[in-house]
Formats: C-alpha cells, sequence, structure tokens
C-alpha cells in the first residue's frame, strides 16, 4: 500500500455529510408529535448533551434514507473506497443515530457516536480517534471550530461547507487543508437549509399542538356546561 492508502479518510456528520443537525432534526420531531417533551428537555440537558441527544435519539421516529445528504462528501467518501482507503465516520450526535446512518449508506468501514455519557466532539472525539487508529495520521472531512481539535491531530483538514473564518484559522495554525467541497463566505450553507427546516418544523408543531388542544377541549365544554346547570338547578 502506499502513504495514500494507508491514511484512512474520517467524516464528520452533522452539517458535512447531511446539510443538517440530528440534534434539531430530533428535537424538532420529537416535540411535533409530544409538545410536552420541551419540559424533559430542560431536565435532559441539566445531564449533559449526550444524555439529552440520547433521549431525543430514543423518541425520533427520524428516516435516516430522506435526511439532505451532501453529495460532493458522498462523492469523496466513494472516491477513498474505490482507492482501498479506510472510512470513518465520526460524530457527536447520539450512536444510534450514526449508526442508521452508517447502516443506510453502506459506505463506512467503522462509525462512532456519543453515548449518552460521553458527548464525542472536539477533544474528546480526536483522542478517540487517536485511540482507535493507534496514534496514526488520518485527513479529516468537517465543516466547524468544534473541529478544529481533530483537524490539528490529523495530516490534513478537508472542509466542507465551512465559513471563510475556519479557513482563516487553519492558516494561522499552519494546518494544510483543502476546500473543493464547498465554500461559503460567512457561514455555513447548513445554516440556512437549517432555517428553512426550523421554520416548517415549528409551523408542523404549532398546528399539531393546536389540533391537539381543539382535540382535548371539545369533549370539556359538554361537561362544563352540564356541571354548570347542575349547580344551577341545586341552587
Amino acid at each position: 500500500m502506499d502513504a495514500e492508502q494507508d491514511c484512512p479518510l474520517v467524516v464528520d456528520l452533522d452539517g458535512t455529510l447531511i446539510n443538517t443537525d440530528l440534534l434539531v432534526e430530533t428535537a424538532f420531531e420529537v416535540m411535533g408529535r409530544q409538545p410536552w417533551t420541551a419540559l424533559n428537555m430542560v431536565a435532559w440537558l441539566a445531564g449533559g448533551r449526550a444524555r439529552l441527544k440520547q433521549e431525543l435519539a430514543a423518541r425520533a421516529r427520524l428516516e435516516v434514507a430522506h435526511l439532505p445528504y451532501n453529495e460532493m462528501v458522498l462523492e469523496s467518501v466513494r472516491a477513498a473506497r474505490s482507492q482501498g482507503r479506510r472510512v470513518i465516520l465520526a460524530s457527536a450526535s447520539d450512536e444510534r443515530l450514526v449508526a442508521a446512518v452508517a447502516d443506510h449508506l453502506g459506505l463506512f468501514d467503522a462509525w462512532m457516536g456519543s453515548d449518552g455519557t460521553v458527548n464525542l466532539a472536539g477533544g474528546t472525539k480526536a483522542a478517540r480517534l487517536q485511540q482507535m487508529l493507534d496514534g496514526g495520521t488520518f485527513d479529516y472531512i468537517g465543516n466547524s471550530r468544534r473541529d478544529l481539535p481533530v483537524w490539528r491531530t490529523g495530516r490534513r483538514a478537508i472542509l466542507a461547507n465551512a465559513p471563510d473564518g475556519i479557513a482563516r484559522q487553519l492558516g494561522t495554525m499552519n494546518i494544510p487543508f483543502d476546500r473543493t467541497l464547498g465554500y461559503v463566505a460567512g457561514c455555513a450553507c447548513c445554516g440556512r437549509i437549517n432555517g428553512q427546516r426550523m421554520f416548517w418544523f415549528f409551523w408542523r408543531c404549532s398546528r399539531r399542538t393546536a389540533s391537539r388542544l381543539r382535540r382535548w377541549n371539545r369533549p370539556c365544554w359538554p361537561s362544563l356546561r352540564f356541571r354548570f346547570a347542575h349547580r344551577r338547578s341545586m341552587s
């Protein structure tokens, strides 16, 4: 094997492989069906981001086949596999969802995610990759500042939908990088997509909540009228 084949390709999930964030997707999917879950989310978050992600992933009815995948990243993954390189999906999303995406695509040799206790982001992800790869080098496709500790330990940074500030920061850190997988000045394009999706999630959530309130209130009015009339007749 040559040096390129020996170097695994590691791919981030949220905002990189997919043009959205699974924490946002699961939160609004669950709240759209169970609006009262918003109160539980406060308690789950008190137990840490990993706990929040785990609880939402366990309740969400998310169809990973319908997620907005980044085709440029998928092409890079397929190209790496054709070269005989090992490809790893590494995400801070809950491991249940990471496994579902990996199984659906069938393109990854290994995957890792948050487990309800450890939030696999930043330096924690970098350390886990170093452990998995026995301290070996790797290329990493990411999109945000949270990926900087991972890029620092890797061989080369590959930017997908990353803001221009990330490229400047990598330059000051003397980390080689490539941004051929999409470049958006100022903000990641997935932010715009998330904004649109969040609006429609709010819309659907409010409509479902209003519909449930109407159904719950409908049987109450006859009962209240009966009780009021009964009291008047007794007085």
